[in-house]
């Protein structure tokens, strides 16, 4: 079980700390090295691609 090689499964807060952990600013705008793979169980989650908000 777990995560498959190569993939790392984190809540928001782990996603978070581990960001500021590299030196990253969590809340400015970022090119992301990787691919996020998102589930949101409850409210709203709002994020902005290419200029454009989701």
């Amino acid at each position: 079980m777990g995560a498959p090689p190569g993939a790392a499964v984190l809540d928001f807060p782990g996603l978070a700390a581990r960001a500021r952990s590299h030196g990253l600013d969590v809340h400015a705008p970022m090119r992301l090295a990787f691919h996020q793979l998102i589930t949101v169980r409850s409210g709203t989650l709002r994020c902005s691609v290419d200029f454009t908000e989701h």
